[in-house]
């Protein structure tokens, strides 16, 4: 399945590495590696609907204000319904190892050297 490109990135100014896709057969959107809490968290293309609440806006465009029980400024708040990506964390190395062997197209020595950083 060789689909998806591996490249140097950081997250919270550390190294590591994210993963994009190449080819349109590809099923997700993108990958990236949080070497803090040593997870892949994986987006595929697949979607679903997911209840959010959002500001209530009014015919003119602007946010309407409201107060909330503490006393502070906020804001009315409605139900939407909207598409969101399905989202995959992979914490076992093995599991980790597995996905990049099986998806990255390149050369996966730096990402396979940041796994083992991340586990010490």
């Amino acid at each position: 399945m060789k689909n998806m490109m591996i490249y140097s990135a950081k997250w919270n100014d550390k190294e590591t590495f994210r993963m994009m896709p190449m080819t349109l057969d590809c099923p997700y959107n993108e990958v990236i590696f949080d070497p803090e809490q040593a997870v892949l968290a994986v987006v595929s293309k697949d979607q679903k609907e997911k209840p959010l609440m959002m500001p209530r806006i009014s015919e003119r465009g602007d946010v309407i204000p409201a107060k909330r029980a503490n006393g502070e400024q906020g804001w009315q708040e409605q139900r939407v319904i909207m598409k969101a990506y399905y989202e995959y964390y992979l914490e076992d190395m093995a599991d980790i190892k597995a996905f990049i062997e099986t998806f990255a197209a390149n050369d996966t020595k730096t990402a396979l050297k940041l796994l083992k950083e991340s586990v010490k």
